[in-house]
C-alpha cells in the first residue's frame, strides 16, 4: 500500500469511528429528551391532581356572606318572587347587587382565601332578577341579561 490508501484507510476508520460515537450519543441525548418530557408530564398532570383534589375542601371552606344570608331572608319571605309589593328591595342598591353577584362567582374559583362567598342557588338568582328588574339601575339591562343565563 502506498502512503496515500494508508492516509485515505486511516481517514475512513477514522469516520466510521466517529459515525459509532455519533450513534452512540444519540440514544443517549433522545433517552434525556425523553426523560425531561416525561418528568414535565408527571408534574404538570400532578399539579392538575392536586388541584382537582383539594377543590372541594376550599369551596366548602369559604364563608357565607351578609348578601347571601340577606338574599335568603328575601327568599324566604317570597319563596316564588311572585309577592313584590311587601318586600322592601330598596335594601339592595346597584352596588349590593354587584357584589352579590360577584361573591357568587367566587364559588367557582379555587382558593385558600376567599373574601366571601355566596352559593349561587336558583332562588338567589331569581330573587335577585327581582330587585334588578324593579329597580332603576344604571346597569339594568347588563345584570338582567347576565343574570338570565344564571
Amino acid at each position: 500500500m502506498t502512503q496515500e490508501a494508508k492516509a485515505e484507510n486511516k481517514k475512513s476508520l477514522e469516520k466510521s469511528d466517529n459515525k459509532k460515537k455519533t450513534r452512540k450519543k444519540l440514544p443517549k441525548q433522545i433517552l434525556m429528551i425523553i426523560g425531561i418530557v416525561a418528568l414535565t408530564v408527571l408534574i404538570f398532570g400532578g399539579f392538575k391532581l392536586y388541584k382537582v383534589y383539594t377543590a372541594g375542601q376550599f369551596t366548602n371552606g369559604a364563608m357565607e356572606s351578609a348578601e347571601g344570608k340577606k338574599l335568603d331572608y328575601l327568599v324566604e319571605e317570597d319563596p316564588n318572587g311572585t309577592n313584590t309589593e311587601d318586600i322592601m328591595y330598596a335594601d339592595f342598591n346597584e352596588d349590593e347587587v354587584i357584589t352579590t353577584m360577584h361573591k357568587m362567582t367566587h364559588q367557582k374559583v379555587v382558593s385558600s382565601k376567599k373574601w366571601g362567598a355566596v352559593e349561587m342557588t336558583s332562588a338567589r338568582v331569581n330573587q335577585l332578577y327581582i330587585i334588578v328588574e324593579n329597580s332603576d339601575f344604571e346597569n339594568k339591562e347588563g345584570l338582567l341579561y347576565i343574570l338570565q343565563k344564571w
